[in-house]
C-alpha cells in the first residue's frame, strides 16, 4: 500500500534492550524510523486511521484505492458464527479458554436464575442415593490400635531411651574426669618462665597480663575449677562477682539445667527470658570484652527482682553450658515440676548474699 520498506520483529525473537531503545513497553507497536527522526503509533488500530498516520508522518498517500470494509465485515460474520460450531468447538475452546468458560458460566447462571428449584432437587437427590457409610469400621480401627499400643509398650521404651541417654552422659562426665585427673595442678604466674598454655586447649580461662591466675582441678566433675584473681584483673563493673566456691556452684547448676532444658544461652536470650518473667537468675562472663555490651541486663534484672551475678571465665560458663565456644552470658528458666527447684532457690539466696 506504501512503498516503504517494513520489518516486522517478534517480541521473543529480539532482546529487551532494542525495545528500550525505542521506546516500546507493549506490543504490538507501530514505528517509523529514518534518518533523523522517529515516530511511534498510539491511535487506534483500524485501518483508517494507521492510513492517517501514514499521510501524516511520510506525506505519501497510498499507491492503492481503500474499498470501505464493507465487504470485509461481511466475510467476517460467518467466521464468527464458524466459531460455535459444533466441529471447531474445540479449536475455539483451544484458542480462547477464557471466551468459552465465560460463556459457559453466563449459560449457568441463566439457568439458575430461571430454575431455581433445581439445586434443591439436586441436592436431595445426591442425599437419596448416597452410599451409606459402615461407621463401625472406625470402632475397629481404634480397638486395633489400642492392642497395637498395649505390644509396643512406649512408655517403657521411652524409660529405655532416658536411661541410655543419662548413662552416656556419666559415661562422658567419667571421661571427662580421667582427663582432668592426669593434669598437674597447674600456676600460672606473671614470671617469663612459665608456659601458658591457650585457653582454648585446656577449657579454661585466659590468664590476665601481668596478674596471678591460679587453676586447680576438683575432681567431683569436670568443669568444677577454682580461680583466683586479684582485684585489680577484673572490671569493677563486674559486681557481684562470685567467689571460688560459688562459682563452682554455679557452673553446675548451669550444666544440669543444661541436661534438663531450662537454660538460655546468650545475652539475647537472657534478656528475653528477663521480659517474660520467666527467668530464675542470671549469670554473666566478667572477661567479657567490652563489658559493656552486658550491662543492661544487671539493670533489666534489679527491675525484674530477678537475681544476677559475675563469673570469672566466659569458656569455663561456656562449657557448662554444653557448647565449645565462649558463653557471655546465661539464664536460668523456671520450671514448676522441675528437680532443680530446691538448688536454684539456694544458689539464688547465695547469690543474694553477694549483695549485703
Amino acid at each position: 500500500m506504501y512503498p516503504i520498506k517494513h520489518l516486522m520483529v517478534e517480541q521473543s525473537s529480539a532482546m529487551p534492550s532494542v525495545f528500550s531503545r525505542y521506546g516500546i513497553h507493549s506490543v504490538p507497536s507501530l514505528l517509523i524510523v529514518n534518518q533523523t527522526t522517529r515516530m511511534r503509533y498510539h491511535g487506534r488500530k483500524d485501518l483508517q486511521s494507521l492510513i492517517n498516520f501514514y499521510k501524516r508522518t511520510t506525506g505519501l498517500y497510498p499507491v492503492v484505492d481503500i474499498v470501505e470494509e464493507t465487504s470485509s465485515n461481511s466475510e467476517s460474520g460467518p467466521k464468527v458464527f464458524q466459531l460455535w460450531n459444533g466441529a471447531s468447538l474445540k479449536e475455539t475452546f483451544l484458542m480462547e479458554p477464557y471466551l468459552v468458560l465465560s460463556a459457559v458460566f453466563v449459560l449457568l447462571r441463566a439457568f439458575l436464575y430461571f430454575f431455581p428449584e433445581i439445586v434443591s432437587r439436586i441436592m436431595a437427590l445426591w442425599v437419596a442415593h448416597i452410599p451409606h457409610l459402615n461407621l463401625g469400621i472406625f470402632g475397629e480401627s481404634r480397638q486395633l490400635l489400642a492392642h497395637v499400643l498395649h505390644l509396643i509398650d512406649v512408655k517403657r521404651i521411652w524409660s529405655k531411651l532416658k536411661l541410655c541417654k543419662t548413662r552416656n552422659f556419666h559415661e562422658r562426665a567419667r571421661n571427662a574426669r580421667v582427663w582432668a585427673s592426669s593434669l598437674a595442678s597447674v600456676s600460672l604466674g606473671e614470671t617469663s618462665s612459665t608456659r601458658i598454655f591457650p585457653s582454648r586447649d585446656l577449657g579454661l580461662p585466659k590468664p590476665y597480663k601481668g596478674f596471678p591466675l591460679k587453676l586447680r582441678y576438683s575432681p567431683s566433675s569436670a568443669l568444677e575449677f577454682s580461680a583466683i584473681m586479684t582485684a585489680e584483673a577484673v572490671n569493677p563493673k563486674a559486681y557481684p562477682l562470685a567467689d571460688a566456691q560459688l562459682t563452682i556452684t554455679i557452673l553446675d547448676l548451669v550444666q544440669q539445667a543444661a541436661n534438663y532444658k531450662q537454660l538460655k544461652k546468650g545475652a539475647n536470650e537472657a534478656t528475653k527470658t528477663l521480659n517474660r518473667g520467666i527467668s530464675e537468675f542470671i549469670v554473666m562472663a566478667a572477661d567479657t570484652e567490652p563489658l559493656e555490651i552486658l550491662l543492661h541486663l544487671p539493670l533489666l534484672a534489679e527491675d525484674k527482682n530477678v537475681p544476677y551475678v559475675f563469673v570469672p571465665s566466659k569458656q569455663a560458663l561456656g562449657r557448662a553450658c554444653g557448647v565449645t565456644r565462649p558463653v557471655i552470658a546465661c539464664s536460668v528458666t523456671s520450671n514448676e515440676g522441675s528437680q532443680l527447684k530446691s538448688q536454684i532457690q539456694q544458689l539464688k539466696d547465695a547469690i543474694e548474699k553477694l549483695l549485703i
